[in-house]
């Protein structure tokens, strides 16, 4: 499992290492964390050139905890290894440490395999770690033997992916580092152990941007807290623990260690002095053991230490070394029979619960939440915060889901952030870690919270937040089929089923086209807020556009798309951003686009190969394009939706003014004017027809100029109820973010805005 952000100069040399591996059964997940360089695009061609290599694109950033639960999540493998990025196996890594686990497979406490990762410069090459390679034993390490320590970094060990699971993988809350020091001393708290493999399993290569130089800080504040834990005696989940022992704090156990050996010896004296076998039992001897974990007992030669005692209850001090043999089997027999007896005895001494005021909680279940909030986008956000308060007592917990891991940016997760209300992640609830009360959504519901909906039990309230507006369902959308009742409890939508997700979140980004242009993600960067509170107007290409004063327009930006170029000379200023979606419109007029004139030009990644390197420069840009909408194995066919980071994505939404207003409010526009949107279409009766692909055979009837879609150019049906579902969207996100849309179009039938005149809506300051 590879976490990868930004690691386009260091991910083939990582994966070039995994496909070295003498070792051949294997699966390689790749989980490019929101890149915006071209991580995505190596990874993806290791996927082309071997299909044991698999790219998963996370929705958003969210760090590298994230990035491993999401491999941890979606693997289907028995174990599961860890590999960073800019790091490196060796050949043999994959082969020893799994063999080793075959051997230890039936032993319940053995978690995984390790072996030594040492540090090595930046500029390391495989061969130069294969030379690295000796048979160096590395021993096995369980709670007492890692003395609160990281025993070993995180691609050492190869683990057993069902426990890693069930211990809640790696917490995504540790942001600044050790979280890998976290997850193996949960598992060692648990009483699971790690067997030593001899070699090493690779190389941790020392970057000089590594997450530990740049910020010692944090790592150091994460290193006293686990330290300090080590001393703690922590609380366990004792359903799946295999030791209870070792949640013990380090010292008490490494006392119990002591008073066990001097049991030994005692019970030992105790024996050789009365010559009674069940001097053992004194109740002063028993009274004086504390438990110890199973492995250090294991470890310790307490027949040896009971044979010391026994020769001094004896008097033979060391003259027992030359004892007859019947003796000294005698003395070997009595010692085994104290060590069983001790054995026995500590095995049923108990482990009592921790004060819960004073111990660390380490079970798998760190968070139980009243109303658990699942939204959308951030237009969802207010209207559920004001549906919980009416509902909510003082003493409920209320909390949100993040979903962007997933889904995409949306906006949720800063919107709630913004208003205080605590956040857990998506891995966190599919490996179990959060338990609900009551689940809130609000409709349209996209296919993940359909999937959390489906994991819920009986005992878990479906709480669905009323939408004002009906429009934004669709019928063809499966996921808004679901019934909610509105504020009831007590509502499960299907049996309960396993907590370990059975997500295929992949189909959610099929239809994005392409990797990411990282040139493009930096120009896209560039105009991130950079009309922030301006405005802006959208042209769409009606026929009001030839009423419409665009005199009025003289500074003023704008946005314009597809044959707009029919109409350059009437504009007071050439367009400032000029945006080009639909196929046929691009194929049909390549060169009129290449050449109209326009401050910058966006298109999808999908039209980069029809520009040759000449004709590129930083003012055109390349987005990718999520056509999710109109996918019918997509699981958010007629979703509506609305991307914060069109360095990531964009959503297609049956019109590309939904394309532009995703633009419009990233570049911080706080109104947008629309003009030329007619939303009124007649389909001659003279065309041809293939599905939704008409072909013109006259006068183009529904735009400002006969030839924009005329006799033998191409276009799609308009679907006009599949555009104002993402209209209205639109609307929530900008009001949601006190921004608006409104319409200054000359007449037609788009009612949902806030109607203007033009003069007005661009001239008037925007607070």
């Amino acid at each position: 499992m590879v976490p990868a952000y930004q690691a386009a100069d260091y991910l083939d040399d990582c994966l070039a290492s995994v496909a070295r591996q003498i070792y051949t059964d294997w699966r390689c997940y790749v989980v490019d964390d929101g890149s915006t360089d071209e991580t995505s695009a190596i990874a993806s061609a290791w996927e082309r050139k071997d299909p044991r290599f698999r790219l998963i694109r996370h929705g958003a950033n969210r760090g590298l905890s994230a990035a491993r639960n999401t491999g941890l999540r979606e693997a289907v493998e028995p174990t599961i290894a860890f590999l960073d990025a800019d790091d490196l196996l060796v050949c043999r890594s994959l082969d020893r440490r799994v063999s080793a686990m075959r051997f230890e497979w039936f032993r319940e406490d053995v978690v995984g395999t390790w072996s030594v990762t040492p540090q090595v410069p930046e500029e390391t090459t495989i061969d130069e770690a294969e030379s690295l390679d000796r048979a160096q034993s590395n021993r096995g390490v369980d709670f007492v033997q890692s003395e609160g320590e990281c025993p070993f970094n995180a691609h050492a060990p190869l683990l057993r992916t069902e426990v890693l699971r069930r211990a809640g993988g790696f917490d995504e809350r540790l942001v600044r580092g050790a979280e890998d020091w976290d997850l193996w001393q949960r598992l060692l708290r648990h009483g699971y152990r790690f067997v030593g493999v001899a070699g090493i399993a690779g190389v941790y290569r020392q970057r000089r941007a590594s997450m530990v130089r740049r910020d010692p800080s944090g790592h150091i504040a994460a290193s006293g807290r686990l330290i300090n834990q080590a001393e703690t005696h922590v609380v366990i989940d004792r359903t799946f623990a295999v030791d209870a022992a070792a949640s013990l704090p380090l010292s008490v156990i490494n006392v119990g260690i002591r008073r066990l050996k001097r049991a030994a010896i005692y019970g030992g004296i105790g024996v050789g002095t009365s010559a009674d076998a069940l001097a053992v039992d004194d109740p002063s001897i028993l009274e004086f053991l504390t438990p110890v974990t199973n492995v250090e007992f294991a470890r310790l030669d307490l027949a040896k230490a009971a044979r010391a005692g026994l020769n001094r209850g004896l008097g033979l001090g060391v003259a027992s070394g030359s004892l007859e043999p019947g003796t000294a089997t005698r003395i070997a027999q009595i010692g085994s029979q104290i060590a069983r007896r001790l054995r026995e005895e500590v095995a049923f001494l108990p482990v009592e619960e921790p004060n819960a005021e004073s111990a660390v909680d380490l079970r798998p279940v760190y968070a139980a939440v009243d109303y658990l909030l699942i939204a959308e986008t951030a237009a969802d956000v207010a209207p559920m915060l004001k549906a919980v308060q009416a509902i909510a007592t003082v003493d409920d917990t209320v909390a949100y889901l993040d979903l962007e891991v997933v889904k995409g940016d949306e906006g949720a997760t800063a919107a709630f952030d913004a208003a205080g209300i605590d956040g857990h992640p998506f891995n966190h609830f599919a490996f179990g870690r959060i338990e609900a009360g009551a689940v809130v959504v609000r409709r349209p519901l996209g296919p993940v919270t359909a999937e959390v909906l489906a994991v819920c039990g009986e005992s878990v309230a479906i709480v669905e937040v009323p939408a004002a507006e009906r429009e934004l369902e669709l019928p063809c959308n499966a996921s808004s089929a679901i019934e909610t009742p509105s504020l009831t409890p007590g509502f499960s939508p299907s049996p309960p089923t396993a907590r370990s997700m059975v997500t295929n979140y992949g189909r959610l980004l099929l239809k994005e086209e392409g990797p990411i242009h990282p040139p493009s993600a930096r120009l896209l960067d560039e105009l991130r807020d950079k009309h922030r509170g301006e405005a802006v107007v959208i042209v769409g290409n009606g026929p009001s556009l030839n009423d419409t004063p665009l005199e009025q327009l003289g500074g003023v930006p704008t946005i314009a798309v597809n044959g707009i170029f029919y109409a350059a000379e009437r504009f007071p200023d050439p367009i400032t951003y000029y945006v080009v979606e639909d196929t046929s419109v691009f194929l049909e007029n390549t060169q009129a686009i290449k050449d109209f004139a326009t401050q910058y030009k966006l298109f999808p990644t999908l039209y980069l190969d029809a520009f040759s390197p000449e004709e590129l420069d930083e003012s055109i840009g390349f987005f990718r394009m999520n056509g999710g909408f109109y996918g019918r194995d997509t699981g958010t066919l007629c979703h509506p939706r609305f991307s914060m980071d069109p360095r990531q994505r964009l959503y297609c939404g049956q019109s590309v003014t939904i394309i532009n207003l995703q633009l419009a409010y990233w570049m911080g526009f706080s109104r947008v004017v629309l003009i030329g949107m007619d939303f009124s279409y007649t389909i001659p009766d003279d065309v041809d027809r293939e599905g939704d692909l008409i072909t013109s055979n006259s006068d183009d009837v529904n735009h400002f100029h006969p030839d924009y879609f005329g006799k033998g150019k191409s276009w799609k049906d308009p679907k006009l109820d599949r555009v104002l579902v993402n209209y209205r969207l639109a609307k929530e996100m900008f009001e949601a973010d006190g921004r608006e849309i409104v319409n200054a179009t000359v007449g037609g039938r788009l009612e949902i805005f806030r109607r203007m005149d033009l003069l007005e809506a661009v001239k008037v300051p925007v607070t």
